[in-house]
Order: structure tokens, then sequence, then C-alpha cells
């Protein structure tokens, strides 16, 4: 529970009580983004009616990073299974595809080739719990992805059985993709609390499963699967330095796999050096 705030028409207004105020937005998200709202709220509110800033110099407490969840396949496709069946496929295209849920639920049925290349160039977000379409987070963003196929069969089955149809039964490619019940933008407020987070505790995962995880889970299946860092990163839309800082450890394994073969080459050529600094024979 956050202490008392600080009583901003009152000689109340300290640096004390403005440093509790701060240590307490520790315990929330986002702490650092909520503090400098109301930072610049009480200076406009106190303007010229203190002669000295009580704010200044105040720092927010540091808060401890949450870890990522990452899955493993057999995790991801229980959690697929365990969904409600109208989103089983937005799962599975989240954890394979690494997707941006505001990325997934802003495509449109024309957005995925029949060759499971999915075209990214919108996202949704939700503001004041209203979900509007936009741009995507970044340029990077803008990109394609190329889906197993798989995750593309099952995007299929998903199209046949839940996309908008127009008068003469035909899918409409200009629908969307993913929609609820009523033919509307998916939340995805409302996804990961009466979706993901149910079907989550449903089969045993950790209950901390944010909807963003199944996107470290598609970052982690890509380095199983072989992926280099600047392939996955094309696949994300994410930057090389953030691709690097976050993800990198997911890829040792492949690496050191490229490694191994690197010293096969090594082993090959370093014998036919001795070969010939011998006449032939192998030292």
């Amino acid at each position: 529970m956050l202490l008392s705030r600080p009583r901003i028409h009152s000689r109340s207004t300290s640096r004390s009580s403005i440093g509790r105020f701060s240590a307490s937005f520790a315990l929330r998200p986002q702490p650092e983004r909520c503090w400098k709202g109301r930072r610049s709220s009480w200076i406009a509110h106190v303007q010229g009616r203190i002669e000295v800033n009580p704010a200044r110099g105040i720092e927010v407490s540091p808060v401890k990073k949450r870890k990522a969840i990452a899955l493993d396949a057999a995790q991801l496709h229980a959690l697929a299974d365990a969904v409600d069946p109208r989103y089983r496929a937005l799962v599975l295209l989240l954890g394979y595809g690494g997707l941006r849920i505001g990325e997934a639920c802003a495509l449109r049925v024309s957005d995925v080739g029949l060759d499971g290349k999915v075209n990214v160039d919108k996202a949704v977000n939700v503001v004041n719990n209203r979900t509007m379409a936009g741009e995507p987070k970044t340029d990077a963003g803008r990109r394609e992805v190329f889906l197993p196929e798989g995750v593309r069969l099952e995007l299929t089955q998903h199209v046949a059985r839940y996309c908008r149809r127009d008068d003469l039964g035909n899918v409409d490619l200009a629908g969307l993709l993913f929609a609820d019940e009523e033919g509307e933008w998916v939340n995805r407020n409302a996804f990961l609390k009466y979706v993901l987070k149910p079907a989550a505790k449903k089969v045993g995962l950790d209950p901390a499963l944010r909807t963003h995880d199944l996107r470290h889970t598609a970052a982690s299946l890509m380095g199983s699967a072989g992926y280099s860092l600047v392939e996955a990163q094309a696949e994300l839309g994410h930057t090389a330095s953030t691709m690097t800082a976050h993800y990198s450890h997911a890829y040792d394994a492949g690496r050191r796999r490229k490694a191994a073969e690197l010293d096969r080459v090594f082993r090959e050529a370093a014998g036919d050096s001795a070969r010939s600094s011998t006449g032939g024979q192998a030292r």
C-alpha cells in the first residue's frame, strides 16, 4: 500500500514526505513513470506557493527487475490446448512467431500469406481501456515474419472457423484475424486476465506469466532451432543492441554447435597441413 501522499496545499510538503512517498512506488509497476508524473503535478500545483521545490534531488528507489519467463515447446502447446479455442492460434503465433500482442491483434486476414509469411505493419494499444489502432512500437517492428508450417496450418483452421465472412460466405480478407466474441479488437488486458492467466494456472505454469513472455518464448525457441541472433532479430523486430542484451544467452547452444563445426574444419586443415609437411605422413 502507498504511503500517505504529501498534502500539496499545506505546509507538510517537505523533502522527507516526498522521499517517503517516492520510496513507496518501488512496490508498484513502472514506478519511475508514475513518480515523474506526480512530481510534475506537484510542481504545477505549488508553483508560486513555495520558494523551494521540495522534490528536487529526490531519487526513485530502485526496483527489482522481473525475470522473463520462457516456456519450452511442450509447455507452450499445453498452454495453447488450455485456452479458449478461439485464442489457440493466437497463443501459438505469439509463442513461435514472436509478435508483440499489439501487433498480433492488429493483423488482418490478408496479412497472412499462403506461404506462412506474416506482414507486420500495424499495432493496437489500449488507452483508457479502449483498444485503438496505431503504428508498430519501432521502425524495426515493420517486418515480415516467417512461420513454421504447423503454425500456418493452425492459422488456416482459425480463419475457417472464426473469421468474418461476407454475404456470399467468403472470408473477408480485410477482417480482423483475431477478434473477440463480439467481432471487435482483442483487448490485450482482458486477454491476459481472462484467457492466458486461467489457462496457465490450469496447466501448472508460473502464475506470473505475462503475454509478453510468449515473445521471450519465441526468442528462446528460435535459438534452440538454430537461428542466429541476426535472424531472430529480424523475426522479432528488435534492434541489434536490444536483441543482444535480452536474448544472447538463448543462442549460446547454437553458437557452441557452430564452434564445434568450425573446430572440425580446423582439425581437417591442420591434418592436411601436417601430412603435407611430412611428405604425406601424418605426424
